[in-house]
């Protein structure tokens, strides 16, 4: 039960599952693929976020920000509280409170939101 309400609250990773290796006989790629003549399997590798020196562009100006990484990068427009980028492939959006975000698409616009204190009667930004 404590596990479940650990998970919950994200305070403990998922538990990992390791597979027992076993002990079997190796053979050559040319032994497996005479035995499996049909399918031939091919490992493909995948560009992951290391495999790139990444530029960093800082969303806001706060002790905790948001971070753009990207291998490349445009500010495009920029108006009051919110700008327009062009980026390029395999950007993400990373910060310390959730996880890593993948951006999808070519421009990115990313604006401040403006709340009410009523303590203060100003419209002022919302920081996370």
């Amino acid at each position: 039960m404590l596990r479940k309400i650990l998970n919950f609250f994200k305070i403990i990773k998922k538990p990992q599952v390791f597979l027992s290796l076993k002990e079997h006989e190796r053979i050559s790629v040319g032994e497996e693929c005479k035995v499996q003549q049909d399918i031939i399997l091919f490992k493909e590798e995948k560009n992951t976020v290391t495999d790139k020196e990444k530029k960093e562009y800082f969303l806001e100006r706060t002790g905790n920000p948001h971070v753009l990484k990207a291998v490349n990068y445009k500010v495009l427009d920029k108006r009051g509280t919110t700008e327009t980028l062009f980026i390029s492939e395999n950007s993400f959006i990373t910060h310390n409170e959730h996880e890593t975000l993948y951006i999808e698409s070519e421009y990115f616009i990313k604006y401040i939101q403006q709340e009410y204190n009523p303590i203060t009667q100003a419209i002022e930004n919302a920081y996370d």
